[in-house]
């Protein structure tokens, strides 16, 4: 009986000690709101401040078909130089569009180059802009749509300034900065505990900061045709939600994430990265698809203005798809697909229809795309 007794001991102190400890669940709020102390611990306004730079500069540059742009202008506003912004809390808030182009570790060494890649754009812009021509096949100037209701100030290959320049600002400023910058151990190996007077630590706010170039709402809202102020890649994110769910594969990640940094769970922090990161440049290529497609319809049915109007934002796309974290896509190929598209009479051509349908064929095959999501109008 003693030795029974002794064994039962043993199994049951073998039972206790190998039986694992439960697992701490996560909470993950709905919304992106976070508190310490009753203060809310979030903050990204010089991400807001960016978005609204670039809204104003597209706003300037879209005046272009009835008014001259002024050059210098538009390198203030892109360089938040001389006051440019209606909004004057802009002008003082020490932020700019030029100093975070390309300034991720990864893409800074090509910093300059793509600034003045910008700035030669906006230079284009206003000197078409002078000009105050009527656009056609070798002749910058003005086109506009069939019924009369658009117009579009466009290069002599059809490319409509604005369209590239905001969008390629959008990968080069808003995604470099969030998936190549703020989601990296250089930004997140940092202090958690808060300091200097601020409610947040740094780890957390450069996870805000990051949240903040993908949507300017705490409280998004994944339903489309419900009216919001999403920020410039919000906006086109939750539109692909029905379709992708990737608004919501986006906005999950960063707020299970923060919620680990909260925690102090930096292995959960660190899984949410490739969510994110993935989500950005699937809506990238997606809606760079997607506008080659709405840009051949319009084409073939005789839109031009329209077409030129959708291509040029699909080039913008095409751009930004270097900045993306899968190397899938290089600078130089992003270059070439804008090259094929562009080279010539570039929208004008008898056979732009054909080189659209081969760069879609390209991009297809750089990410093992089916053909359905080739051709589709996301």
């Amino acid at each position: 009986m003693r030795y029974t007794l002794a064994a039962l001991s043993l199994t049951a102190f073998v039972a206790c000690t190998t039986e694992e400890e439960p697992t701490p669940t996560l909470s993950i709020p709905t919304t992106y709101e976070f508190n310490r102390d009753g203060v809310s611990t979030v903050s990204f306004g010089g991400q807001i401040a960016r978005q609204d730079m670039l809204r104003e500069l597209s706003t300037e540059m879209k005046s272009g078909v009835e008014n001259t742009l002024d050059a210098d202008h538009l390198f203030d506003m892109y360089e938040n130089t001389n006051s440019p912004f209606s909004d004057a809390d802009l002008n003082t808030s020490g932020k700019s569009l030029s100093t975070k182009t390309s300034a991720s570790a990864i893409h800074v060494i090509n910093q300059g180059n793509t600034i003045n890649f910008f700035k030669g754009w906006m230079q284009a812009a206003a000197t078409a802009s002078a000009a105050n021509a009527t656009a056609a096949d070798g002749t910058a100037g003005v086109i506009q749509n069939t019924d009369g209701t658009k117009k579009y100030l466009v290069n002599e290959q059809g490319v409509e300034y604005v369209q590239l320049i905001e969008k390629g600002l959008m990968g080069a400023v808003f995604m470099d900065q969030t998936v190549n910058n703020y989601l990296t151990t250089l930004k997140l190996d940092v202090d958690n505990t808060p300091e200097n007077g601020n409610p947040y630590t740094d780890m957390e706010h450069h996870w805000d900061e990051g949240y903040g170039y993908f949507t300017v709402q705490q409280d998004l809202e994944l339903d489309y045709s419900v009216s919001q102020d999403r920020g410039f890649w919000g906006r086109y994110i939750v539109g692909l939600e029905a379709e992708f769910g990737l608004a919501d594969q986006i906005y999950y990640a960063f707020r299970k994430g923060r919620a680990a940094i909260v925690a102090g769970e930096y292995d959960t922090r660190d899984e949410q990265i490739a969510p994110i990161a993935e989500g950005f440049e699937e809506a990238t290529y997606l809606k760079a698809l997607g506008y080659l497609n709405k840009g051949a319809a319009d084409l073939s049915s005789g839109n031009a203005a329209a077409a030129f109007h959708e291509l040029s934002e699909g080039l913008g796309f095409i751009y930004s798809l270097r900045f993306g974290t899968s190397g899938k896509v290089s600078a130089a190929q992003s270059d070439e697909w804008i090259e094929d598209l562009t080279t010539g009479s570039g929208f004008w051509s008898g056979d732009i229809l054909s080189r659209i349908e081969q760069v879609k064929t390209e991009i297809g095959t750089a990410y093992q795309l089916p053909q359905t999501i080739v051709d589709g109008s996301h």
